[in-house]
């Protein structure tokens, strides 16, 4: 289960953990913001929809997530634990094998994995800098090396390409001129 599989395996149990509290009927599941902590002892993820449905339900941020825990699937959603945190963030700690499931998917699809038929056929514009004889400053390189991924994440897109070169910029002429020095 990749990672935006797990985000959305979670989406989909607060959201029948919301129904099942009689807090919602229906609930856009995009309006469910699941992020990953900074912190480790935060959780894998973690998630402020009690504090979201604080308004809608006039309630104590900190019972909602309270009936949302307790209503939960676990088993459904890989969840090994769930705390509450502060005024109402939900903190989830995911079993191991739902976070390492991905390794076994990449394995699996070799040079397949993560390709896509999204955007084909679609024609896109690089920044793509070339170099002139007046030679290529350390703001060409690296807007070249970011054309460069650009592309070649194009091309495993199958987009069709196009580039513009222009690498007399202010900021060029200033950094040759800082080269000379």
């Amino acid at each position: 289960m990749a990672v935006n599989k797990i985000e959305i395996a979670l989406k989909e149990a607060l959201k029948k953990a919301m129904v099942k509290c009689n807090f919602v009927e229906d609930y856009e599941i995009d309006q469910i913001t699941i992020e990953i902590p900074k912190e480790k002892s935060h959780g894998d993820y973690s998630t402020n929809i009690a504090m979201q449905l604080t308004r809608l339900l006039r309630k104590n941020p900190r019972m909602i997530a309270e009936q949302l825990i307790e209503a939960i699937d676990k088993e459904e959603a890989n969840i090994d634990s769930i705390e509450i945190a502060g005024p109402g963030f939900i903190n989830m700690f995911m079993k191991k094998d739902a976070l390492t499931s991905i390794i076994k998917e990449v394995l699996a699809e070799k040079d397949d994995y993560g390709k896509s038929d999204a955007g084909k056929g679609i024609k896109e514009a690089f920044p793509f800098p070339m170099g002139t004889t007046g030679g290529m400053c350390c703001s060409v390189l690296c807007m070249w090396s970011i054309g460069r991924n650009y592309v070649s994440a194009a091309q495993r897109r199958q987009r069709d390409r196009g580039y513009h070169g222009n690498d007399d910029s202010r900021k060029c002429r200033r950094c040759r001129r800082e080269c000379r020095t």
